[in-house]
């Protein structure tokens, strides 16, 4: 068997923890669209990122910022 190379790219989470705590969900939606569209080979992008992100929002309470991100 051979193994799949490591994917060497930065987690998004991170990076929209800060964004999100600095700036709040719609700067964060925008910087999500951003790093998406010009930084694809340096962060790991799946579907369900977003949706992540919502839903650990929602269950700390934080229902509009949630549905904003899973929305945006």
């Amino acid at each position: 068997l051979q193994s799949r190379p490591r994917d060497t790219r930065k987690s998004m989470y991170e990076t929209m923890y800060y964004t999100l705590k600095e700036k709040g969900v719609d700067a964060a939606v925008a910087h999500f669209s951003l790093l998406k569209r010009d930084h694809a080979d340096e962060y790991e992008f799946d579907e369900t990122t977003p949706a992540v992100i919502g839903y650990l929002l929602f269950n700390r309470g934080k229902y509009p910022e949630a549905i904003g991100f899973m929305h945006g």
